[in-house]
């Protein structure tokens, strides 16, 4: 999902895109064990800022999507202390939820909507040069 939308995105497509991976890159080094941690949740609640930042400057529906699952990661992390009950095979399923498979498909439906607007430019341009008129 993320290689179509560094593909055929624009600069909110290729920011998120980068930003997640890069995330998903460093977190595994980041947690100790099979626990997320603290570090873990600090790397979370950057990429939920910036997806937020890209969120206002693109205006953009799948920016939203996009960082409230981030920001769904970030409120499992502070739940976790008073979750008792929950083990943390739970914790580390939401988490890859939202954090993991949920922005995937935020991204996809980034590739999608940089698609669709591409396509939109592209006919609204060729309807006011008055191409296809006889």
């Amino acid at each position: 999902m993320g290689g179509l939308a560094m593909w055929r995105g624009g600069w909110a497509e290729r920011s998120a895109t980068l930003i997640i991976w890069v995330a998903w890159a460093i977190n595994p080094l980041l947690q100790t064990g099979f626990d997320p941690g603290v570090a873990t949740f600090c790397a979370d609640a950057v990429v939920t800022i910036l997806l937020i930042i890209i969120s206002h400057f693109s205006r953009r529906y799948w920016t939203l999507f996009a960082a409230g699952s981030a920001l769904s990661a970030v409120l499992c992390h502070l739940a976790r202390p008073f979750a008792h009950s929950a083990g943390l095979f739970s914790f580390v399923s939401v988490l890859g939820l939202v954090g993991g498979i949920y922005l995937a498909l935020a991204l996809g439906v980034a590739a999608l909507e940089a698609e669709l607007l591409r396509k939109l430019s592209d006919k609204h341009h060729h309807h006011h040069d008055g191409a296809g008129e006889p």
